[in-house]
């Protein structure tokens, strides 16, 4: 009795106890919650007061005042700041491991089952608040601890799989997987749910194994069983939904390692796409339908039993995992606004939660592009304020009020939350530390490095927010064009960051129970090590000539140890630290010609006097004309071209020396002659090997891959001996318009050319005999790169020129973007003033557009020329045969052939003197083909007028309206990297004897609307218009009118019309044309994106067939790039800014023509469109400023 009596008394103090620590938790839990609701109802509340920016859309736009967008993003970022719930559950965390779960550990059997479950409720609420918080170690430890205790809660189950998921810990998994398996037969449960998430995940460990790739496809029918037991079920259960996710994990990872697999149906950005965009808001609508008004997890009530609570916080933590690795996929794969999209619905995501450590992950995410970076001052900004922002702690320090006072905390506290700051009156430190405390710009104040607050002598206890204050710090770091500091930085970073991640891992073993070494397990979270080796990835990659061999060896070493685990995440990773490895054995063989190398200038006595040629023309003859009234307009002139003349001063001064040929080294011709023997045979293995990764990988190979293969074998091509068909294969697919990885994730067209044999089959079969296409393109050090491809003639890639970084955009884009404002300026101003300016504006773009082609193109000018085939001549065959038999491949004879009556002996004698440290040959030789040359070039010239091929009158000077009235046409086509297709390519001075020239955005592109597109004329009376849509070019619209007067044409003027009626048109006229501003995308965005926009289309407007920016080369989709995904017959439209009345005449040629041909109704009188544009050139004042904007994207051979 008296035994009886005291176990009782135990057992109800132990009740006792548990209900009261419970109950203070929950109070406790319930107002920390409440305090950051009322912070996040502030942020919300600060961004709602920016109607105009939904959402997010104002921390990174450029539009809005620097004053008001600073004001509203550090007013976000201080409240964001405010929220420290952790820091406040720390406390309780404690108590729940070393009181309230021992408790319930030795009484669960006969604790009251109300209390018990009480208990269990708030130790897994706990854990979503911390799993949504990014601190996954105290989640798992949270977790388990239910786990231990009652192993049957299915939400707690599925909150540890997905964290199992989130750091890849896949001995973790296993290890649940059976306990779980043992759960099951233990207590036979009724359910199936356990069986079904049993078998999955087990699917799942088997995937990511080492056996995987030889069981891929008995993996890949397990996985179809399952997905056909759930299709078979009807409509699915919220468990049915949630399990699909690491079933498409597992598939997206077999396709990759399956080689047979297509890479189109089910193409892994699209399986990705479909988890963060489908599945996941799909589960998440699930658990808030009835629980929120909102969709924020904070208007939840957090009480009591709670299962949709936790599983949808839990579910929203993996939302932006998973969201955040889709994101960086994208931006790998060249889709930087699709990426950038993602990031600001998550930016929006991560304040409605209120987590410091999303927000940072966002930011870095958007960082890692450059292109976003440099075009966007707000990012960077964004980042530095972030960054810094959640590294303070004291907010009042931030919002630029008095500290408060300092508390009274041992600075040997654990959980010390003071945070000491430095200022004017601290006699600890030296004063002029404190200005590392402030930027002068932002004004606000940070810690200084290594300051002496308590915060920066201990880890903060997120080691993965520590990580992403890590990379934010190398990413702010890398805009310092020191070289030296950007791989002092990279180490810093890289040894910083192991160290972390080595501390955080060991904690992690420690807490789920591992007994193995955590060094050998080197990952901390999915998402920390994709960004750290993707960060090591891209320094080596773009500062690859700074880099020493033992650096890159020991940084890639621990990248192999993040990825070494079986994740698809890191499988194109896995194939970057392959090929970075490769390269830099072959690094002492990639060299290029002497003669792509710039001369040295002689910058202190002549670059100014070299400048000041460009300019003076313009301002003299504004100057001279200009009455005293317009005195305003020539200051604001000559300022204008002055500031630009400096700026291209600098540059060249800085840059000129990176274009200078090497000194010391073997150069490409003595390299050519050391590679033989066993070096050869070496080189030839490991040139195999890379081309072997392209084979093998290219269906899911990303950027920085492609890039990579392309840097390493365009210099070693010639000397390993490949096929030239190979090569070019390979640029196609690797350069920067090479859109494969683009198109095949959005559409369902093979955007790709699988192998060698299909590309050549394309190339051979489709491409017509009288057009030859000729692709310019840059490498990863700044090289420009020719490539020529014709169907009867093997494919020909070779150097151009050495140019600096940004060449085109330096020299080029400034000249535009000081012809635009001065352009819109001098429109205010008088007719007189106007038409000054735009004739200056002409001849400085003259004189830079023949500077470019000189010094880009020199000699090599001829090869842009079309092959001409002339077999029947004898003279023409003679002289092919004595090229090729001093070593030019057949592609250079015939192109020097072809270009044979547009040459001197002089022109003649340049090309094979640069063409020499190509292909070399003696003094003898070179004397003996320029003896060849003066007998036989008046004999080629006749042979090519007799086979049509030139006018009967033919002379040099003949002007190109002139060249074209030959009785066999032959056409150029260009594709063109973005950043050279502002450039008038169509005014090289060459292509006045073959001036019928298209361009296309990709070899892709062309070879498929050659094959799929029937349309080789069109029926101009099949028309409709689109006339001043916006109503505010009434001269224009009248103009117009009236050349459409007697012309069966449809349309409609001055107003929008609506996307639908405009698809309908695009599918069954043969002709489009817009006329108005920009390029009419909004009214047609439905037609393109259904891929029905077939009509051939006229863009009259400014930049209207633009090309859009890029990211390290490799363009996004744009309005020509969706055109041609609908198979549009050919676009034709502006480059740049054009001014009405000129491009009015121009186009007016191209109307009128378009009547006669109506009027005539023959069609063997129908010309193509590049024959009405050499015409139209002819008919405008300025050549260069109007007619030389004027491009046509299409089939050359397009009749009208």
């Amino acid at each position: 009795m008296k035994n009886t009596t005291s176990s009782s008394s135990k057992i109800k103090t132990a009740h006792d106890k548990l209900s009261e620590l419970v109950l203070y938790a929950n109070k406790h839990m319930k107002d920390q919650w409440n305090a950051k609701t009322v912070v996040i109802k502030k942020i919300l509340n600060i961004t709602s007061h920016c109607p105009i920016y939904k959402d997010a859309l104002f921390f990174i736009e450029n539009d809005i005042d620097n004053e008001v967008w600073l004001d509203v993003v550090k007013r976000c970022l201080v409240e964001l700041n405010k929220i420290n719930i952790i820091q406040k559950l720390e406390g309780l965390y404690t108590t729940v491991k070393s009181e309230i779960f021992p408790l319930l550990l030795q009484n669960k059997d006969s604790i009251d089952k109300n209390i018990y479950g009480k208990s269990i409720a708030l130790i897994r609420t706990l854990g979503a608040i911390y799993m949504l918080h990014g601190y996954y170690k105290e989640a798992i430890d949270l977790f388990k601890m239910v786990f231990d205790i009652f192993s049957r809660d299915f939400t707690t189950l599925t909150c540890i799989l997905k964290i199992c998921i989130i750091t890849n810990d896949l001995c973790l998994l296993t290890k649940i997987l059976n306990e779980l398996n043992r759960t099951i037969q233990n207590y036979k449960l009724p359910t199936k749910n356990y069986l079904i998430i049993y078998k999955v995940y087990s699917i799942y460990v088997e995937c990511h194994g080492i056996s995987a790739k030889e069981n891929c496809q008995k993996l890949l029918d397990s996985i179809s069983k399952v997905e056909a037991e759930f299709n078979s079920k009807g409509p699915l259960s919220i468990m049915m939904y949630d399990i699909q996710v690491p079933l498409l994990l597992c598939k997206i990872y077999l396709k990759m390692l399956d080689n047979e697999d297509d890479g189109i149906t089910d193409n892994y950005l699209k399986l990705r796409a479909k988890i963060s965009d489908k599945l996941l808001p799909s589960i998440l609508y699930y658990y808030y339908k009835n629980s929120a008004t909102n969709n924020v997890p904070m208007d939840f009530d957090i009480n009591g039993k709670n299962d949709n609570f936790v599983s949808a916080v839990a579910v929203t933590s993996f939302l932006f995992e998973e969201s955040l690795l889709y994101s960086r996929m994208l931006q790998d794969s060249g889709r930087i606004k699709e990426c950038n999209i993602k990031c600001l619905q998550l930016v929006t995501s991560a304040l409605r939660v209120g987590c410091q450590y999303r927000f940072l992950s966002i930011m870095n995410t958007i960082g890692m592009s450059d292109f976003l970076v440099n075009n966007n001052p707000r990012i960077y900004d964004l980042i530095y304020l972030s960054s810094n922002t959640f590294d303070n702690q004291d907010t009042s320090q931030i919002e630029n009020k008095p500290p408060s006072p300092n508390k009274n905390i041992s600075e040997d506290s654990i959980y010390d939350s003071s945070y000491d700051y430095l200022s004017a009156s601290d006699d600890s430190f030296e004063k002029f530390e404190c200005g590392n405390l402030f930027n002068s710009t932002l004004n606000v104040k940070f810690h200084r490095n290594l300051c002496r607050c308590q915060r920066c002598k201990n880890f903060s206890s997120n080691k993965l927010m520590e990580q992403e204050r890590l990379f934010s710090k190398w990413l702010l770091e890398q805009k310092k064009n020191n070289s030296s500091s950007i791989v002092e930085s990279s180490v810093n970073y890289s040894e910083s960051w192991c160290e972390m991640t080595n501390l955080y891992n060991k904690e992690w073993w420690k807490t789920v129970g591992h007994t193995s070494e955590s060094t050998v397990y080197g990952i901390a979270s999915k998402n920390s090590s994709y960004l750290f080796c993707g960060a090591i990835i891209k320094a080596i990659t773009t500062s690859s000539g700074q880099f020493d061999s033992q650096i890159v060896k020991s940084l890639l070493k621990k990248v192999r140890l993040q990825i070494s685990v079986f994740c698809s995440e890191f499988h194109n990773m896995k194939i970057s630290c392959s090929l970075i490895c490769k390269k830099y054995s072959l690094r002492s063989y990639m060299v290029i010609p002497n003669s792509c190398y710039a001369s040295p200038l002689n910058i202190m006595n002549g670059i100014e006097l070299v400048l000041d040629e460009i300019i003076s023309a313009e301002v003299n003859s504004i100057t001279k004309e200009l009455s005293k009234n317009d005195a305003a307009i020539v200051k604001a002139f000559n300022k204008t071209v002055n500031i630009n003349k400096q700026a291209v001063i600098d540059y060249i001064i800085a840059f000129n020396n990176l274009r200078l040929s090497p000194t010391g080294d073997l150069n490409y011709l003595n390299l050519r002659k050391y590679c033989n023997g066993k070096l050869l045979v070496m080189l030839k293995e490991k040139v195999k090997e890379i081309f072997d990764i392209f084979t093998s990988n290219l269906r899911f190979m990303d950027v920085t891959n492609k890039k990579l293969i392309l840097s390493s074998l365009l210099r070693i091509y010639d000397i390993a001996e490949m096929d030239e068909w190979d090569i070019a294969w390979i640029v196609t697919e690797c350069t920067g318009i090479a859109t494969r990885s683009l198109i095949s994730s959005t559409g369902s067209f093979n955007y790709y050319f699988s192998s060698r044999k299909e590309f050549k089959s394309h190339v051979t079969n489709y491409f017509p005999t009288n057009s030859t296409v000729v692709q310019l393109f840059m490498d990863d050090d700044n090289v420009l790169w020719l490539m020529k491809l014709h169907r009867n003639i093997k494919p020909l890639v070779i150097p151009l020129k050495k140019l600096h970084a940004n060449y085109f955009n330096t020299i080029h884009q400034k000249f535009l973007d000081v012809h635009d404002k001065l352009t819109k300026e001098s429109g205010q101003v008088s007719g007189r003033v106007f038409w000054s300016v735009r004739y200056s504006l002409e001849d400085s773009y003259k004189y830079i557009c023949k500077k470019i082609q000189s010094e880009v193109l020199g000699s090599m000018a001829f090869l842009l020329l079309p092959y001409t085939e002339l077999p029947f001549s004898s003279c023409f065959m003679s002289f092919v045969g004595a090229l090729e038999k001093a070593n030019y491949p057949t592609s250079v004879a015939i192109s020097i052939a072809s270009a044979i009556p547009f040459l001197t002996l002089s022109d003649f004698q340049n090309i094979l003197k640069d063409i020499t440290t190509i292909y070399p040959m003696n003094s003898q030789i070179i004397q003996s083909l320029s003896s060849l040359f003066k007998s036989l070039s008046s004999k080629i010239t006749r042979d090519l007028k007799n086979a049509g091929y030139l006018p009967s009158k033919f002379l040099r000077n003949l002007a190109s309206s002139q060249m074209i009235e030959c009785p066999k046409e032959i056409f150029t086509t260009l594709i063109l990297d973005n950043e050279l297709s502002l450039y008038p390519w169509e005014m090289v001075s060459f292509f006045n004897y073959r001036p019928m020239i298209a361009r296309m955005p990709s070899i892709m592109n062309y070879a498929l609307l050659l094959k799929n597109n029937v349309i080789n004329k069109l029926n101009t009376d099949n028309s409709y218009y689109i006339i001043n849509p916006k109503g505010d070019l009434k001269d224009t619209e009248d103009w117009m009118l009236n050349l459409l007067k007697n012309m069966k044409w449809e349309g409609i003027k001055g107003q929008w019309p609506q996307p639908e009626i405009v698809k309908e048109f695009t599918s069954k006229k043969d002709l489009l044309v817009y006329i108005g501003h920009g390029n009419g995308k909004q009214v047609f965005r439905i037609a393109l994106k259904e891929q029905k926009f077939r009509s051939a289309a006229i863009l009259m407007g400014c930049s209207s067939v633009k090309l859009g920016p890029s990211s390290n080369g490799y363009s996004h989709l744009d309005m020509v790039e969706n055109y041609f995904i609908s198979s549009g017959p050919g676009i034709l439209g502006c480059t740049m800014l054009v001014t009405d009345g000129e491009i009015n005449k121009f186009f007016e040629c191209i109307f009128k023509a378009f009547k006669n041909n109506n009027k005539d109704g023959n069609d063997k009188n129908k010309k193509t469109i590049t024959y009405y544009m050499v015409q139209a050139r002819e008919s405008v004042r300025l050549r260069y400023l109007t007619a030389g904007t004027v491009v046509f994207y299409g089939i050359p051979t397009l009749l009208l």
